[in-house]
């Protein structure tokens, strides 16, 4: 498997937000009835960790893939056997390999075969006589299925594989035929599997009679009125008004929780707008008037955002999103920087001197660009920082979460986006003119040309992307 590849394969990993200390815990006691501690000794393959969108499910999988915990506990599976944990991670936004079944198995296999290379011979014999390991994109689906199938079949070593796989509903395929395919992995004695997705029809009648299944909304209540205290308690203007009147901070922590109904992002828009509130010298009053004012859904959450964007920034906005929504993955925040300039002269990357970035230039680039998102697109994206090749760092935006490109895909917002943008607006050429720049700036800079090719494979997939829609 590529470089590049795995550069996808660690991505929406790094992107799912990490867990709030103290939170999460409940899944380790044993003596509940959904616990995580107790599944290991069970001869059930398959936990399942379902949840309304934006209710944590993501941040649980990483946590319980963290925790070292989770290892010791899987060691009542094993016996003296050696163990071996894999993840995947779904991405509905992101690449072929964040979303197919294809990228799924080849994204456990290749983490299986680096941490238990001793399998490689019995698993894919015909490849590793011929030479053709390394060929990753010739694999087919037969043959990846039939791998993995020999895998669980293997008797030779003494080797147990967990399996966590998140966002089974973020599949880009047959919802039904991926659930059929974990049951049939999980029927091995050798291999576990601890999945999540949102509680859809299919996911219900293929895992939900099983007694390994958790309702992370139903029991995130705590978690969630711990995370709103302890991240309002840590601004100093929450501190003063707390030393006031306590009884009204109370007040104001509780109102929150009852409104939130276990949904995480809900609770983390409304909090990052009252802790604005705060920095504003809001009083009391005017932040539980935020707070009634909270649309109590994410998706009037949403919409009551993009109804607050001013009227100067729309244009931006929707060419911002279109740009986002069309890419197969996270872009980097560079591109935005040339987005901007293709407003001005539609031929920039062609015709314009791109300009070599030292660090320092980058950075100021960087911070501009922080603070005019944050008007332009509200909380809708985030940015993050990755590790790229090289030990470089890379800072790229993508959406706060899956249930923000579903918004803005309906029909409704869709339409209003072209309208903001323009008539003449093309995010697809926008796409390949931001990589091309990309490919210039490196180039002058001097860059290796292999590290190109991650930015070549954009502009060819945008353009196949472009020739389908058509």
């Amino acid at each position: 498997m590529s470089r590049s590849c795995f550069k996808c394969i660690s991505e929406r990993y790094s992107d799912v937000k990490q867990a709030h200390k103290t939170t999460f815990e409940w899944i380790f006691e044993p003596n509940a009835s959904v616990s995580f501690a107790r599944w290991p000794e069970s001869s059930d393959g398959i936990y399942w960790i379902t949840g309304h969108a934006g209710s944590g499910k993501s941040t649980l999988m990483k946590f319980l893939l963290k925790d070292v915990r989770t290892r010791k506990l899987l060691q009542k599976w094993l016996g003296d056997d050696t163990l071996v944990i894999v993840s995947h991670f779904f991405w509905s936004s992101g690449t072929q390999v964040q979303k197919s079944q294809d990228g799924l198995l080849r994204t456990l296999l290749s983490q299986i075969m680096i941490e238990h290379g001793e399998v490689i011979p019995h698993i894919v014999d015909q490849r590793w006589h011929d030479g053709s390991l390394k060929e990753s994109q010739s694999w087919t689906r037969k043959e990846l299925v039939d791998t993995f199938t020999r895998l669980a079949e293997l008797r030779k070593f003494s080797t147990r594989y967990c399996l966590f796989i998140d966002g089974l509903d973020e599949y880009d395929g047959d919802h039904q035929e991926l659930a059929q395919l974990l049951h049939s992995l999980a029927r091995s004695p050798n291999i576990k599997i601890c999945a999540s997705s949102r509680p859809w029809n299919e996911f219900i009648a293929a895992f939900g009679n099983s007694a390994w299944k958790l309702s992370a909304h139903e029991l995130t209540s705590e978690d969630v009125k711990r995370y709103i205290q302890d991240s309002l308690e840590q601004d100093p203007h929450f501190q003063e008004l707390q030393g006031r009147t306590p009884s009204a901070t109370q007040c104001l922590i509780h109102s929150v929780h009852n409104k939130a109904q276990g949904v995480f992002l809900w609770v983390y828009l409304v909090v990052r707008s009252l802790l604005r509130g705060f920095a504003n010298r809001d009083d009391l009053n005017i932040l539980l008037k935020r707070l009634d004012e909270s649309p109590p859904s994410l998706t009037r959450y949403f919409q009551h955002m993009m109804d607050t964007i001013e009227a100067v920034y729309r244009s931006q906005t929707a060419r911002i999103f279109r740009v986002m929504i069309t890419s197969h993955s996270t872009i980097p925040l560079i591109g935005l920087y040339f987005l901007d300039m293709e407003e001005h002269d539609p031929s920039y990357a062609l015709t314009s001197d791109i300009q070599v970035f030292s660090v320092t230039e980058l950075e100021a680039i960087y911070s501009t660009k922080r603070w005019r998102l944050n008007a332009q697109c509200r909380d809708l994206l985030q940015i993050t920082d990755h590790l790229a090749p090289a030990g470089v760092r890379e800072t790229r935006v993508g959406f706060l979460h899956r249930t923000v490109k579903d918004f803005l895909d309906t029909k409704d917002i869709a339409t209003r986006l072209k309208e903001w943008s323009g008539a003449n607006f093309e995010p697809n050429s926008s796409l390949c003119k931001m990589f091309y720049a990309q490919i210039r700036a490196s180039h002058k800079a001097g860059s290796n040309v292999t590290d190109n090719k991650t930015v070549l494979q954009g502009i060819m997939g945008t353009l196949m992307y472009a020739r389908e829609v058509e």
